[in-house]
């Protein structure tokens, strides 16, 4: 335990004082902690160079050049969980690093690599393009949007403003649809409180998925997308 512990020590003493802070943080480390805190930073480190051949300073610099977020979703690492971030590379023949990636978004980059090709392909010359068929089909469940009237917009807002959440409003105007109740927060037609808002963005920034902000808030999912990536 003694070698372990100053071998654990040597590695975080070598490292310069603003990254040791930031692996501390991204590993959830505790400074007090002094056997579990250098064991820990250890393992990452060994893992880092032996598995990855990067050293801590490249990880750091990589880590806060993406903002300290997963590189497409944005999210923050998850606290306490044994893996945050993935080594995403490149699968054909370079190899090459491109970025640290949440594991679900990892995951959607694999199956991307194999079927994104497939996909343009078939975007760019479409079977009908080749029969040159130039036909409009149009959406039928998707029925032109009709702004309602400035009383319900008014009434609507009313009632959010004081304390009604956004799926209650439904009980309140039954002959409403629900996706046209929904669009109308993104469109710009309510607005949702200030404190509504800041949990959003207080639960988003500790990775809580979606639908479980929805249900908190008393929102739809749809809603949170459309306010946490305006946040952004």
């Amino acid at each position: 335990m003694e070698h372990a512990s100053q071998t654990g020590r040597s590695a975080t003493d070598r490292l310069s004082h603003d990254v040791r802070v930031v692996l501390e943080a991204y590993l959830d480390l505790d400074p007090t902690d002094l056997v579990h805190y250098h064991s820990q930073m250890q393992r990452f480190i060994h893992r880092l160079w032996y598995r990855k051949k990067i050293t801590p300073d490249q990880f750091v610099k990589l880590y806060l050049v993406q903002g300290k977020k997963c590189a497409i979703c944005k999210k923050p690492p998850a606290r306490g969980g044994k893996t945050k971030f993935n080594f995403d590379h490149d699968h054909g023949s370079s190899s090459l690093l491109r970025g640290l990636l949440c594991i679900p978004y990892n995951r959607e980059v694999d199956r991307y690599e194999k079927l994104g090709l497939l996909f343009r392909a078939y975007m760019d010359n479409p079977p009908a393009k080749q029969a040159e068929l130039n036909i409009r089909i149009e959406d039928d469940y998707h029925p032109k949007f009709v702004p309602p009237s400035k009383e319900t917009l008014s009434r609507l807002q009313d009632k959010l403003d004081h304390g009604t959440r956004l799926k209650e409003l439904l009980d309140a105007e039954p002959s409403m649809a629900k996706e046209t109740l929904k669009s109308f927060v993104p469109r710009g037609l309510l607005h949702l409180s200030g404190d509504t808002v800041e949990q959003i963005r207080t639960l988003d920034a500790v990775g809580t998925p979606h639908p479980q902000i929805a249900k908190a808030v008393g929102v739809y999912p749809s809603t949170v997308k459309w306010i946490v990536s305006s946040l952004r």
